[in-house]
């Protein structure tokens, strides 16, 4: 799975995600290059998952990706129901 922040206008964050599901997300790690921002990543984390938040721990770190204001790090666990050819014994 690949996740990256996207800045909308003003201070928004947005999370872009190419899969799994929120529901599938059980714990995240969030970088911030300025724990100044942890209010705004906070209120888009909420509206992101809406509820059963996964765990999460929430670090200052310097961010690889040049310009970069969040990365966020999480394990996904997918119900075998939804995996490819999957099959229930």
């Amino acid at each position: 799975m690949t996740c990256w922040p996207t800045r909308t206008r003003g201070s928004t964050i947005r999370f872009s995600c190419e899969h799994p599901l929120p529901a599938d997300v059980v714990d995240a790690v969030v970088y911030l290059s300025d724990l100044s921002l942890f209010q705004a990543m906070n209120g888009e984390y909420r509206a992101f998952f809406q509820k059963d938040f996964p765990a999460r721990a929430t670090v200052a770190a310097g961010l690889v990706s040049a310009g970069a204001v969040v990365e966020i790090m999480v394990t996904a666990v997918k119900p075998l129901e939804r995996t490819a050819g999957s099959q229930r014994d």
